[in-house]
């Protein structure tokens, strides 16, 4: 990966900075829920920037193996915001259900918990993406197709949750799911780690490591 920012190190820290902070001043100010949440909570808004500016910090600090270091976790964060969207998109006796049967927890907890955490994934996706987007002087394909492979993890961890949530239902329930439910299934989890692996520039045995 050619990274195209500024070519001095103190010069790339502050283009990570200046980015990441007008990228940020804009989701503060935007018509979203993650933007309604930063403005109500002044205090979070400024926690969620700091961490994000030690983070990109690091970065600029250690150019060795970043391309790959930031893919990675434009992974990491895709698969946690997936999560926080399916969880928040439920009903409240689904919620309970799912807090419950699929994490072991409790409503209350779980709520409390994405009552921040879904904002924070959703501006980790907006920020790991956009440096990406905005920032790649690479062959527009491999972008293109890191983009298209972000968007197949995304559904394909929404569908893994929704088969647990099935299953759950299922066993509470004394009902087998069909083999073809469960094949199918298994091929979504496939599709998932796939997708994953690929987005995060992560080999597979029969293939040589990916380069930045």
């Amino acid at each position: 990966m050619v990274w195209p920012f500024a070519r001095k190190q103190s010069k790339e820290q502050k283009v990570f900075l200046d980015f990441a902070a007008s990228l940020f001043d804009g989701l503060v100010k935007s018509d979203t829920t993650a933007g309604s949440v930063l403005r109500g909570d002044p205090s979070y808004a400024k926690s969620l920037l700091a961490t994000t500016t030690s983070q990109l910090k690091e970065l600029a600090a250690s150019p060795e193996g970043r391309g790959l270091r930031m893919r990675a976790k434009w992974a990491e964060v895709t698969e946690h915001f997936s999560l926080a969207k399916f969880y928040s998109n439920l009903s409240d006796d689904e919620r309970g259900f799912f807090a419950r049967e699929c994490l072991q927890s409790s409503r209350d907890l779980q709520d409390q918990h994405y009552r921040h955490a879904t904002t924070t994934h959703a501006w980790e996706v907006i920020l790991w993406q956009s440096i990406f987007t905005h920032g790649w002087d690479g062959d527009q394909h491999t972008l293109e197709r890191m983009i298209e492979l972000a968007k197949i993890l995304d559904e394909q961890c929404t569908a893994q949750y929704s088969f647990l949530m099935e299953s759950a239902k299922a066993r509470c329930s004394g009902v087998q799911l069909d083999e073809a439910r469960k094949d199918s299934a298994k091929t979504d989890m496939i599709l998932k780690e796939g997708a994953r692996r690929r987005l995060a520039g992560i080999p597979f045995d029969d293939e040589t490591p990916a380069h930045e």
